[in-house]
């Protein structure tokens, strides 16, 4: 019950004292190092895993969720709306040099906290 209510209070809270928007990229990318999660999409443009992340492979990351984090995808707005916030070029593929640079994308402390523990 404790851990919960000090989840609850850092979470609500806007700093982040345990995470930052970079942490958070780092994590995704050993995620998904990680997982075998694979593009057409994403090799077509020549990149890989390293790089970032395609809408497709996003899709089967959130289908491969239990359904209590794929509700917080959702509670996000889904993932149509955290490309629109990291996708900045548009291309269906966020780099992760363009998800730190995008100034929308993950720069709520409680979806940085919620990539840090439920990502692993």
């Amino acid at each position: 019950m404790r851990l919960t209510l000090l989840t609850l209070a850092i979470v609500s809270t806007r700093a982040c004292w345990f995470t930052s928007k970079a942490k958070s990229i780092k994590h995704i990318q050993h995620y998904m190092d990680h997982h075998s999660v694979g593009s057409s999409a994403a090799t077509a443009r020549g990149a890989n895993k390293d790089m970032g992340i395609a809408r497709s492979d996003l899709q089967l990351v959130e289908d491969d969720l239990p359904a209590a984090l794929r509700w917080v995808v959702h509670k996000v707005g889904g993932i149509d709306s955290i490309m629109k916030r990291c996708d900045t070029n548009g291309d269906d593929f966020v780099a992760y040099t363009e998800a730190t640079t995008a100034r929308k994308c993950l720069t709520d402390c409680w979806k940085q906290t919620t990539v840090m523990l439920f990502l692993n």
